[in-house]
């Protein structure tokens, strides 16, 4: 399918989701805001990236940084799990908006809430980001879609520490993918969930 927006801004592009989005979206001009040149976790790196002119923003990083439960859970790491995937997308949602009349930002939060092995501070700062782009779409011309993904095969609970469970009930992030070159296409969306 072929999106009339040519220049596109991601997170989280090194594999999974944002890897399957950015083949979807081989025909635009993108920007991928990955480590080691966008270090999201750096306030000043956060500072000097410029959204002006960009036509879609798509805020698909996210992070559960060593997994622990609650009481043994450090500061430290849960703390750049919620900027990972809460203060980041924000401020860039902000920034967008701040530098565009005009445009999509699509928010990758999940519809995993209260389930799996992800720890309290994944998912309450996925439930904020949700939460928040809800909130955010009445502010201006520019739509904001919140894409809540079930379970997907990545690379993400290996990151976490966790070996993978995968059945045949999990997404491919091509499913996902699918679902955000829909979300930019249809005018009138704000918000996918998708069943495993």
């Amino acid at each position: 399918m072929f999106v009339q927006k040519n220049k596109v801004a991601i997170t989280g592009t090194t594999s999974g989701i944002g890897q399957s989005i950015v083949k979807k979206l081989s025909h635009c001009d993108i920007t991928e805001l990955n480590r080691p040149e966008f270090n999201l976790i750096d306030d000043a790196v956060l500072d000097s990236i410029d959204l002006g002119g960009y036509d879609v923003l798509i805020n698909n990083a996210g992070a559960d940084y060593h997994r622990q439960d609650f009481l043994q859970h450090q500061y430290q790491h849960w703390k750049d799990t919620v900027k990972i995937n809460f203060t980041v997308p924000m401020y860039l949602t902000q920034k967008f908006m701040q530098q565009n009349t005009k445009g999509i930002v699509i928010n990758i939060t999940t519809n995993l809430i209260g389930k799996g092995k992800s720890t309290v501070f994944y998912r309450a700062s996925k439930s904020a980001l949700s939460y928040f782009t809800k909130e955010i779409n009445s502010e201006n011309n520019i739509r904001v879609v919140d894409i809540q993904p079930a379970k997907t095969k990545t690379n993400f609970i290996a990151n976490a520490g966790q070996i993978p469970d995968y059945t045949n009930n999990t997404l491919d992030p091509e499913h996902v993918a699918d679902a955000v070159i829909y979300a930019i296409s249809a005018p009138h969306i704000t918000q996918i969930c998708l069943k495993k």
